[in-house]
Order: C-alpha cells, then structure tokens, then sequence
C-alpha cells in the first residue's frame, strides 16, 4: 500500500458525531437542501508515500473513491482541506461567515 484516503459515510457520521466538516463549517443547511434521496460521503485526509506523490497514485486513488462512492450510493461529496501553499491575503478573500458564524469558503 502506498496512499489512502479516509473517508465516511452519511449513515455512520450519523450513529456516531457526524462529519469532521460539521465542526469546522455550517454544512446542515446543504444537507436539508438536497433532502432524502441524496447520500453525502465525507473525504478526509488522504496519505500517499513521498516516492509515490504523483499523477498516477492519485488517479488511482481517486478509482477507488469512485469504485466506493458507488458500492455505497453515495452522490454528494463534501469534506475539508488544507491549503499550506496559499497566502494569507489569499485565503482572506475566500472567506465569508456563515449564518451561524461559522467559516465557510465560498
């Protein structure tokens, strides 16, 4: 094994605490907005070894997330990411405040 992703589905973020995005971002309000019918996945972090950072390991990777979105009948993906190459004056123009206060990228 060389990369994996984490991710979790809409029905164990529900049994357990929800999704790890729900506590950094006000995500309730797109999750009533699409309603029943719709099964959101969460992606987390993903890991892949340094000799193996590159487009083909990530192409692969991303096989799976859809080989697995697909088994489960999840259609929406949301999750968070961070972005240490982005300056700060950039990342403050992606900002916006929720309704909640809450930061949320637009």
């Amino acid at each position: 094994m060389v990369g994996t992703y984490r991710v979790l589905r809409q029905e164990v973020a529900d049994y357990y605490d929800g999704f790890y995005t729900q506590g950094e971002y006000d995500i309730q309000p797109l999750i009533q907005a699409k309603g029943r019918g719709y099964s959101f996945m969460e992606l987390g972090r993903s890991c892949v070894l340094k000799p193996y950072r590159n487009k083909r390991t990530l192409e692969l990777l991303w096989q799976g997330v859809w080989s697995y979105l697909r088994e489960h009948g999840a259609n929406v993906m949301i999750g968070c990411a961070s972005f240490s190459f982005v300056r700060r004056s950039a990342a403050a123009t992606m900002r916006a405040s929720s309704p909640s206060g809450k930061t949320i990228l637009r």
